[in-house]
């Protein structure tokens, strides 16, 4: 049987017993897993028809890789029943030197499923630019000072 074969269970789902299995579940989603700003996924996740849901609609499919990435990487981030004790770094940092003599370098978490935080500190020549990017999204604060 394949990982995402869903075995069908027969009834209708109803009664206290699964009203509290839900709203449990839709907790954890959105808690435990980091998803309380994506209400798409958590719909989506807990099956619920996306059909008049702007967002998922029209900018982001669940169905294609990159969408089961995602969905994949949040749901691995509740690891309460987990052991995990690989005491690695967060991240693999790789440098590369690009023809045009910049300078390309790669972040990669060791555990993408997990939330990466950190603080950077470059100094650029006036002529020079920085492109940050991250496939899952990426929240950025930056700060600026003239160096003498």
């Amino acid at each position: 049987m394949a990982q995402d074969d869903i075995l069908p269970i027969p009834g209708e789902p109803y009664g206290v017993g699964i009203s509290l299995l839900l709203r449990n579940y839709r907790h954890r989603l959105e808690h435990d897993c980091g998803l309380i700003s994506d209400p798409s996924a958590v719909n989506y996740l807990a099956g619920h028809s996306l059909q008049y849901d702007v967002t998922a609609d029209h900018y982001r499919s669940f169905t294609c890789p990159e969408g089961q990435q995602y969905l994949y990487n949040a749901m691995k981030r509740d690891t309460r029943f987990c052991v995990d004790d690989n005491s690695e770094e967060p991240v693999r940092m790789t440098q590369r030197q690009l023809p045009d003599g910049r300078v390309d370098w790669t972040f990669t978490p060791t555990r993408p499923g997990e939330i990466l935080c950190g603080d950077l500190t470059l100094t650029l020549r006036p002529d020079e630019e920085i492109y940050l990017s991250a496939t899952q999204g990426l929240s950025v604060n930056v700060k600026a000072q003239a160096v003498k």
